[in-house]
């Protein structure tokens, strides 16, 4: 998983952490009720095991991988070609292509990207959130 993307895992966690934490000092306060509690805890737990799901989703080694071979029809490359400015075999890149070789090393994405002329963000980074920067999605969910 890329760093940032860990990092935000992290901020994530904490800021639920923290949530759940502010409304039981809420509760204790009397300032809301017992029922209220639960109904925010149950959000906010919510919330959490949907960020962890979409964390696996964003871990997953062929999140991009689909978008690989548009790119590549796209810029009128062939595998060969792409292989070949990769430092690949043309079976090898196939079979990243095609998602089928799950332990694809950073540099070799990066690289690929390179060859297709993208960002390594825009082909393994984005996901649920789109094209958001961390720093964007801590803002929007006021992290």
């Amino acid at each position: 998983m890329d760093t940032e993307l860990l990092e935000l895992s992290r901020d994530l966690d904490i800021w639920v952490t923290e949530k759940i934490r502010f409304v039981d000092e809420l509760f204790e306060k009397n300032e809301i009720s017992e029922s209220g509690r639960k109904k925010l805890q149950s959000e906010l737990n919510n919330f959490f095991f949907r960020v962890k799901a979409l964390k696996e989703i964003a871990e997953s080694p062929l999140r991009g991988v689909s978008r690989l071979r548009r790119l590549r029809t796209k810029r009128g490359l062939t595998q060969e070609e792409v292989a070949a400015q990769v430092g690949i075999s043309r079976y090898w890149y196939q079979l990243l292509e095609t998602g089928a070789d799950r332990n694809i090393s950073r540099e070799i994405k990066e690289r690929v990207c390179e060859a297709l002329k993208v960002s390594y963000e825009e082909i393994f980074v984005t996901t649920w959130w789109g094209k958001k920067t961390p720093e964007q999605i801590k803002k929007m969910l006021g992290a």
